[in-house]
């Protein structure tokens, strides 16, 4: 897997989270989460950013690069943590998400942690992203969520979110601040005509 990860800021967005200890998704709304559950996303791989994040009650701090550009060192800012002295910066990620139509008022989030599990979920979106980019010119990958599983790390552990790429789309619209552009009327078929089963972004 790719050992990379860092981070992004919010872009101005509303957020999305995984999480770990409750298992499921969370979005911004208002001024609080609610929970949230979705069988498939696109994400904008061209926006990743790496680098370092501090996350606390109230705090979001993020020193950012590009995805393959050198990630600075990270802060030496400490905080305490348990008892302990821990760094206040730690890996992260941040990348823009958008959820298909129907989805809600809002559809395009920012995604952006440190949370162990999101960072391995990530870190294989990245594997097949940067396998499969070369025979997908121009297009981002369409992800779904598949569960999760957990996996140990160090003392503890973490539920991982299983996001399969399962198909690979234009970049839409709204990833550049756009509207999609309405579909143009199509005849009346003389015929019903099923459903292609392409992905409603």
């Amino acid at each position: 897997m790719s050992n990379f990860l860092s981070a992004n800021d919010s872009d101005g967005l509303p957020y999305i989270q995984w999480g770990s200890d409750a298992v499921q998704w969370s979005k911004k709304q208002g001024d609080g989460q609610v929970p949230f559950t979705f069988d498939k996303a696109v994400i904008d791989m061209t926006s990743l950013k790496v680098g370092w994040i501090k996350i606390g009650k109230g705090v979001y701090d993020a020193i950012l690069v590009p995805f393959g550009e050198d990630v600075p060192a990270r802060p030496n800012e400490m905080v305490e943590k348990n008892g302990k002295e821990v760094p206040a910066y730690n890996r992260g990620f941040g990348v823009s998400v958008l959820f298909p139509e129907g989805f809600g008022d809002e559809r395009l989030f920012s995604w952006s942690t440190t949370q162990k599990g999101s960072l391995e979920a990530m870190s294989k979106i990245l594997d097949d992203y940067e396998a499969g980019k070369g025979a997908n010119a121009g297009k981002i990958p369409v992800v779904q969520f598949k569960g999760h599983v957990n996996k140990k790390f160090g003392m503890g552990s973490s539920n991982i979110p299983q996001l399969e790429t399962v198909d690979w789309v234009d970049k839409p619209a709204e990833f550049n601040g756009e509207s999609a552009a309405p579909a143009e009327a199509a005849p009346t078929p003389a015929q019903p005509v099923q459903a292609t089963g392409a992905s409603n972004f």
